[in-house]
C-alpha cells in the first residue's frame, strides 16, 4: 500500500486481490459445509486459480501482497442459496474491480492477468452461480444444514469435507512453479 498526502492508497490490485482471497474463503466454506455440490468444486478450483495469478503478479512486480486473513473469519453459511448469493455478489464485485484495474494501468503484464479473471469471472464464475441460484430458488429448505454436520440433498447425503488450502501447500505450488 502507498502513502499520500498521509492517507494509505489502496491500489486496485490490492482491492482485487483481497476480493479474490475473500470469494476464495467462501468457495472454501461452503465445500467444507455442503460437499461438492455443483458448480463449487470447479469454482473453488479457478478461484485457487486466480489468487495464484494475482500472488504471482505481486511478486514479479517486486511487491508483497496484502495478507490472507479471510479463511479465518468468513460467516457460516446456513443455506446453499445463501451461500450462492453471497458468492455471487462477490464475483460481481470482482469484475467492477477488474474492470477498474485494466482502466488504471498500462503494464502489459498486469492488463494480461486481470484480462483473463475478468474473462473467466464474467464467461465461467457469474453464469454457473446465477443458474445455480435460479435452479435452487424452490428448494432453499433442502439445502439447510443441520446441527450434524450433514445436509440432505434429494437422496444424497453429502458429509462435510475438510477442504482449504494452507499456506504451506500454497508455498509449494508457487515453488513447484
Amino acid at each position: 500500500m502507498a502513502e499520500k498526502y498521509g492517507i494509505e492508497v489502496i491500489s486496485p490490485l490490492e482491492l482485487l486481490i483481497e476480493n479474490a482471497f475473500q470469494t476464495r474463503a467462501e468457495y472454501h466454506r461452503m465445500m467444507e459445509y455442503f460437499g461438492p455440490v455443483a458448480p463449487l468444486a470447479k469454482l473453488t478450483e479457478s478461484q485457487q486459480r486466480h489468487v495464484f495469478k494475482l500472488l504471482q503478479l505481486f511478486w514479479g512486480q517486486g511487491y508483497s501482497p496484502p495478507h490472507d486473513t479471510f479463511l479465518h473469519f468468513t460467516k457460516p453459511i446456513v443455506t446453499l442459496r445463501r451461500g450462492i448469493t453471497v458468492c455471487l455478489d462477490l464475483e460481481q464485485k470482482n469484475i467492477r474491480l477488474c474492470e477498474t484495474a485494466l482502466n488504471q494501468t498500462k503494464n502489459a503484464s498486469v492488463q494480461r492477468v486481470v484480462s483473463s479473471i475478468l474473462r473467466t469471472t464474467k464467461v465461467l464464475h457469474e453464469p454457473l452461480l446465477s443458474g445455480q441460484l435460479r435452479l435452487n430458488r424452490d428448494h432453499t429448505d433442502r439445502h439447510r444444514l443441520p446441527a450434524t454436520g450433514t445436509s440432505r440433498a434429494g437422496t444424497a447425503t453429502l458429509r462435510r469435507r475438510e477442504f482449504s488450502v494452507s499456506p504451506e501447500s500454497l508455498i509449494r505450488q508457487v515453488a513447484n512453479f
